[in-house]
């Protein structure tokens, strides 16, 4: 059985026996409460011995525990929402801090913690290349995940780099017309159940030959098999909702890789360009200030 097979692409090649199926229905249906149990916790809520489940793993061709919980944990990650995120606040709220900002923090830190040991300089540099050699550089979005798109487009603009945003529903149709093809690429920003809309335009993209990078945070859910180069952040919420801070930091990181590796004189050139054009829209308090 192939190793990048998903936890139901695996259920759905295996002949299970009814009690088989039934413990993976148990999983499944209860995937918010189930998914960070070890085994032997997974046994005796599915009211079978640890063995039947080392069995199960086996004949679905995990050749570990931990194989079939991370594809669990990518499945839960695909399936929960607000609701689920803000469910566990309260079912854990009582033992968190008094400090509800301090828990709000720390769970940020976390994500960056995850974010940065995941980490590839190999492939952030490669990253950084494709970018920088692009014709045009097209980012797509959907809802909460559009911020960080607008976020790295405005860099983009600003090192002179062609770019677009497609943003919001309709964005698999206006990447038909655009066209994508060799020599663009397309950023896609998506997390936990990846929207359709996402899945498509990157598909499109795909087969008319340009390149795929996405941001999300999985390496096996459906985006992230469908693209080239893959940056995974962890956008794990505190209360009702994810946290976009790991995805804003990667932007950040792919950024700054493109401004350090751009020629010196060059980037002084074009960032004086903007100081300029800045100072003849009289932005700030103090350029306007000073022309009174």
């Amino acid at each position: 059985m192939k190793r990048n097979l998903s936890l139901i692409e695996r259920v759905k090649q295996t002949k299970l026996t009814p009690s088989e199926q039934h413990i993976i229905d148990t999983i499944t249906s209860n995937i918010t409460e189930l998914v960070f149990y070890n085994s032997a916790k997974l046994a005796e809520i599915c009211e079978v011995s640890a063995s039947v489940i080392t069995r199960l793993n086996q004949k679905l061709g995990y050749e570990n525990f931990n194989e079939f919980k991370q594809d669990l944990e990518d499945l839960y990650r695909q399936t929960v929402t607000p609701y689920d995120t803000y469910k566990h606040y309260l079912n854990i709220n009582s033992s968190i801090d008094a400090s509800k900002a301090n828990y709000s923090v720390m769970q940020d830190i976390n994500n960056l913690i995850k974010m940065q040991k995941q980490l590839d300089q190999k492939d952030i540099d490669a990253i950084v290349e494709i970018i920088k050699k692009a014709n045009m550089t097209y980012i797509v979005a959907m809802f909460a995940s559009e911020p960080t798109a607008r976020y790295l487009s405005s860099h983009l603009d600003r090192l002179k780099i062609l770019n677009r945003c497609v943003l919001g529903v309709g964005l698999s149709k206006q990447i038909e017309f655009l066209k994508p093809q060799k020599g663009d690429i397309i950023i896609a920003i998506s997390f936990q159940g990846i929207f359709q809309e996402i899945f498509e335009s990157v598909s499109f993209a795909k087969r008319n030959s340009a390149t795929v990078i996405s941001i999300t945070d999985s390496r096996i859910n459906p985006l992230a098999k469908a693209s080239d180069y893959v940056l995974v952040t962890s956008v794990d919420g505190a209360t009702f909702d994810y946290s976009h801070v790991a995805p804003i930091s990667m932007v950040n990181v792919l950024v700054n890789g493109i401004a350090a590796s751009m020629d010196t004189d060059y980037l002084v050139e074009i960032l004086d360009q903007v100081r300029q054009r800045w100072r003849e829209l009289h932005l700030f308090i103090s350029d306007i200030k000073s022309n009174q």
